[in-house]
């Protein structure tokens, strides 16, 4: 009897060292999981930031001394830009409808050719 408790108690023992392994494995198991996580992260953060440093390569990047007068500067060119639409404008008023259509066809809306014939055959038929 001795004999099977001793037995018994040794295998109790090991009993509780197997799960006692296991529990750290587990443990492990979650703890690389974890860090398999964290270093597919960086692993992406690794390529963009690569990605990134080629492009950098590939672009100029300015940023003006000052900012305020490049402001000024674009605010500048829109207007002198502005002014001169209007001037073009302004010549233009003096021409014929013909004339405009014929020089502004490239960048007529497409429909309109069919509704000014549409509007034509209209006339003629009545």
């Amino acid at each position: 009897r001795a004999k099977i408790k001793k037995n018994r108690s040794q295998i109790e023992e090991d009993v509780g060292k197997e799960l006692r392994v296991t529990g750290r494995i587990t443990t492990q198991s979650a703890n690389l999981a974890a860090v398999l996580r964290r270093f597919t992260g960086l692993e992406e953060n690794v390529i963009e930031l690569v990605r990134m440093d080629r492009n950098r390569e590939n672009a100029k990047v300015e940023t003006p001394v000052d900012v305020t007068t490049e402001i000024e500067r674009v605010v500048a060119a829109a207007e002198r830009k502005s002014a001169e639409d209007r001037r073009v404008a302004g010549e233009n008023d003096g021409l014929e409808e013909a004339e405009r259509v014929g020089d502004g066809a490239a960048t007529r809306n497409p429909l309109s050719k069919f509704s000014v014939r549409l509007l034509g055959e209209s006339r003629h038929t009545k």
